[in-house]
């Protein structure tokens, strides 16, 4: 009926309870919500310029101090840190030679193994060594020991020839000085050796750290996977195959240097040796092997290695001296056309200005040992640096616009 729904809807209406808050818009919740950042913002209290001032003060001086702590123990363990990195070279070096005798069939059913394959190079690397020291040791110890008998003879003899070369060119400066303290630098020199005490020292330790190399360097081929495996890990997942790819072109490139070096080393030791004996200069065996060992520093080793072999040759007849002048310069040709472009260009790499330069920094950096390592470091730098320019700047690889060589 009309008059009871009527009041039903009072009814109802009546018993709810009126409340005196204002009504809430459906947009009023995250306007305050994000209105409580600002509220919390308001109470918090800035800090003193001062206060800030001496936190970034502290902060500075946290880092330099870290810094310098760093660099003050780098140069404390420099000399462990050279060693380990000679180790990394020669690993990467001969890690793919194991891995080639690793895969070599002993029977049907079995191969050499890792194991076998570093063992085998290993003994391989100190028989030859042994044969090396076996068969020139005794030559060399005499060829010196002669060569510091006659060295008076040859200052003597050599002052004498300047003195008649300034005689007819009055241009030229008094070297007479120089070879009058010649002996007193020869006696500073064996003073700064020092005893048979201090020497016996030094041989103990280079034979210990030699030691040491070998056993790092075989730690490094037997644990090799694993630790390619934990630096790969570093990476992101898409970026590992890239970084692996880097490493094999890396160590293909310490391969080819290392492979390169020795090549090169006992050709030109081979060639001179020979070369000088067959000319008839004294001490063949000596000057040929510092000969080679110079041909280990790059660029500048051959003239280096051919400097002592003259010197000698000007104090035997003139048609020795030309003969000398001669040989070397066949050397020298045909390493620079053959063995170079053939055994180091292919596996290297490098062109010789950035030759040069690697070995002037690694020479200021490191002295000798960075001189004989600057060109394998170049070349791994190379690789990783055109992989970094491909990634960052994709147009640089194409040749597209560009002046052609003259």
């Amino acid at each position: 009926m009309p008059g009871v729904e009527h009041s039903k809807i009072h009814t109802r209406s009546a018993a709810k309870p009126v409340s005196n808050r204002p009504a809430r818009s459906s947009h009023a919740g995250p306007a305050n919500r994000s209105d409580e950042p600002q509220r919390f913002a308001r109470r918090r209290t800035p800090l003193n310029p001062r206060s800030d001032l001496a936190i970034q003060a502290f902060v500075v001086t946290l880092v330099v101090a870290t810094t310098y702590g760093l660099l003050i123990l780098l140069l404390r363990l420099q000399s462990i840190l050279v060693v380990i990195f000679i180790s990394a070279v020669l690993a990467t070096g001969l890690g793919p030679i194991v891995a080639r005798l690793s895969n070599t069939p002993i029977t049907r059913r079995r191969r050499l193994g890792k194991g076998g394959a570093i063992l085998l190079v290993v003994l391989g690397i100190g028989l030859v060594c042994l044969l090396v020291g076996t068969l020139l040791v005794t030559p060399l110890v005499q060829q010196a020991t002669t060569l510091a008998e006659n060295f008076p003879r040859y200052v003597s003899e050599s002052e004498a020839w300047f003195r008649q070369l300034r005689e007819r060119f009055r241009f030229l400066p008094d070297v007479s000085k120089w070879f009058a303290r010649l002996p007193e630098e020869l006696q500073n020199l064996s003073w700064q050796v020092g005893t048979a005490a201090h020497v016996f020292t030094q041989l103990a330790t280079g034979v210990a750290t030699t030691i040491m190399l070998i056993v790092i360097v075989v730690y490094m081929l037997i644990e090799g996977a694993a630790i390619k495996k934990s630096f790969l890990r570093l990476w992101p997942v898409d970026r590992r195959p890239i970084v692996a790819s880097v490493l094999e072109r890396v160590g293909r490139k310490f391969t080819g240097w290392l492979r390169g070096t020795l090549i090169l080393a006992f050709g030109v030791f081979l060639m001179s040796s020979t070369s000088l004996l067959a000319l008839g200069m004294p001490y063949p065996f000596l000057l040929g092997t510092f000969a080679g060992l110079m041909e280990m520093v790059p660029s500048i080793g051959p003239f280096i290695g051919a400097a002592p072999a003259f010197i000698v040759s000007l104090f035997q007849p003139t048609w020795r001296i030309i003969g000398v002048v001669v040989l070397f310069t066949i050397i020298m040709q045909f390493e620079l056309n053959f063995i170079v472009p053939r055994v180091m260009g292919r596996a290297v790499g490098l062109s010789p200005l950035v030759a040069i330069v690697s070995v002037l920094i690694g020479g200021g950096l490191l002295g000798i040992m960075g001189v004989l390592l600057a060109i394998p470091v170049a070349a791994g730098l190379q690789v990783v640096a055109s992989e970094v320019v491909h990634a960052l700047l994709p147009h640089a690889s194409h040749d597209k616009n560009l002046p052609h060589d003259p």
